[in-house]
Formats: structure tokens, C-alpha cells, sequence
């Protein structure tokens, strides 16, 4: 595993475990009206954070809010097979801004395969994919643009997407701030892009 050692395991495929447990819980709920408790700790407080429903989901997967993050995804649009197009293009742009962060500039090959095969060592869950996809997905979310990812399920990569963020965020160890600053800045990034993600209830 080199440097990603033992000690990582447990943390590691529990991430696994509840990103198919988010995942699985997309759509299945209505989109009731917001209460106090469904905003993050920032926005109970009256500051700003995110503006979309996925945008505040992932804030609360990237901060390991487990109980906030189970009550907000009832608000995040979804079909049978995960999220809309809409907001995997969030989840995209953030994975792109939490990697580029991880690996910093310059970055060898070389410690992207190493985190993708130590990735897929640990895979558990639904969507089984291979180290070259990891490694396809996390080079892509680096700005490489010859990356194919067309034999990916659709689920399988956001599940990548997101597990490979929480688990660089983690290691960065940021505070709610900074994970709510890089989340809007997905938001604008994806907006810019043609996408339009579903505004946050309230």
C-alpha cells in the first residue's frame, strides 16, 4: 500500500460503505420544505454557504456530517441510477478542486496510480471498476484531457468522484469554511458550464 498504510483502512471502506448509502438514498424521498436543522452550521448561523441542494449535500459527505448529510438528500434531484446530470457536473468540478489541492502542481503519475490501486484494493460496494478507471477518474478530475472514461457506469463514477474527494479532503483535514469555499466555487464552475443544478430549498 505504501504510504497509504494500514491505518487507513477502516476510515477508508466505511467511506465506501456510506457513499453507497447516500448514493442509494437519492431520490427516495420528497421534497419537502426545509427546516432549520437540514442547513449547515454556517448557514444556521446567517452566513453564506452553498447555494444548490447537491452543492450542501456534499458539504456535509466532505465534513463527515453523516446525520445532516442523510437528512439533505432527500432535497437533491435523482432518478433510478443516481444523480441528474445537473449535479454530477457539481460533484465533478469539486472532485477536480479537491484533487488538484491533494496532488498540488507538478504532480507525479506515479502517486495518483499508487492512490488508485490502494483505492480499488478497498472498493467495496455496488459498481465494481479497475485501478486504470480510478486512476482515468482522478487524472481526468486534473485537467488530463485524453482520459477515457466511457466504460464507466454512470453510478460507479460519481461513487468515485465523491470517495476520492472525501478521502483527500480528510487527509487536508479542512475546516467547514474551506469545504463550503470550494463546494460554491464547484457550484460557479459548473454553472458556468451550461449546467443548472437545483437552487437549495432555503
Amino acid at each position: 500500500m505504501g504510504q497509504y498504510a494500514t491505518e487507513h483502512l477502516l476510515h477508508f471502506v466505511e467511506l465506501f460503505f456510506r457513499a453507497d448509502e447516500a448514493l442509494g438514498r437519492l431520490g427516495s424521498g420528497d421534497q419537502a420544505a426545509a427546516r432549520e436543522s437540514d442547513r449547515l452550521a454556517t448557514q444556521r448561523g446567517g452566513e453564506s454557504g452553498p447555494a444548490t441542494a447537491v452543492g450542501r449535500w456534499l458539504a456535509a459527505i466532505l465534513c463527515h456530517d453523516h446525520e445532516l448529510r442523510d437528512r439533505l438528500v432527500r432535497y437533491v434531484p435523482a432518478n433510478a441510477v443516481g444523480l441528474l446530470d445537473d449535479e454530477k457536473a457539481v460533484v465533478a468540478e469539486l472532485c477536480s478542486l479537491v484533487a488538484s489541492r491533494y496532488f498540488g502542481p507538478g504532480y507525479e503519475v506515479g502517486t495518483v496510480t499508487e492512490f488508485a490501486r490502494w483505492m480499488q484494493s478497498v472498493w467495496v460496494g455496488r459498481y465494481q471498476v479497475t485501478v486504470m478507471q480510478i486512476e482515468g477518474v482522478i487524472r481526468a478530475a486534473l485537467g488530463e484531457t485524453k482520459i477515457d472514461l466511457s466504460g464507466m457506469e454512470a453510478p460507479a463514477l460519481s461513487k468515485a468522484q465523491l470517495v476520492a474527494a472525501s478521502k483527500m479532503s480528510s487527509a487536508l483535514r479542512w475546516e467547514l469554511a474551506t469545504v463550503e469555499g470550494l463546494v460554491c466555487e464547484a457550484e460557479v464552475k459548473a454553472s458556468r458550464k451550461g449546467w443548472h443544478p437545483r437552487q437549495a430549498v432555503a
